[in-house]
C-alpha cells in the first residue's frame, strides 16, 4: 500500500505496459510499517519507488467515467505494475449510492 494526492492505493500486481506509462506523480519518501497515512509513505514499497499516471486512467475517482484511480510503480524486476485505489467502506457505499 501506498498515499499518493491524498488516496490510499492497494498493489494488484497487474502487469503495465511500458507504453502505457504517462507521467511521474509522486514518490514514496518513506517506508513504514502500518498503513500509509501521509503522502509518499509506502507500506511494504522502497524509498525511491516512484509512481506514475497510466494513459487513460484516472488517478482518483471519476465516477463520470465508472473510473476508480488506477497507477503504476516500477518494482525490483524492473516491470511496471498497477495499484488501484483504496476505498472505505463509506466512499464503497457512496459509490454505489451514486449509480441507483
Amino acid at each position: 500500500m501506498f498515499q499518493i494526492e491524498d488516496n490510499l492505493y492497494c498493489v494488484t500486481n497487474e502487469p503495465i505496459d511500458e507504453n502505457e506509462i504517462e507521467k511521474e506523480i509522486g514518490m514514496i519518501n518513506e517506508e513504514v510499517q502500518d498503513i500509509p497515512a501521509k503522502n509518499g509513505e509506502g507500506y511494504r514499497i522502497k524509498k525511491g519507488t516512484v509512481i506514475y499516471k497510466i494513459k487513460g486512467e484516472s488517478i482518483k475517482e471519476d465516477l463520470s467515467k465508472e473510473q476508480y484511480g488506477f497507477v503504476a510503480f516500477l518494482d525490483d524486476d524492473g516491470q511496471y505494475r498497477g495499484a488501484r485505489k483504496y476505498f472505505s467502506e463509506e466512499e464503497v457505499k457512496r459509490l454505489f449510492e451514486s449509480k441507483e
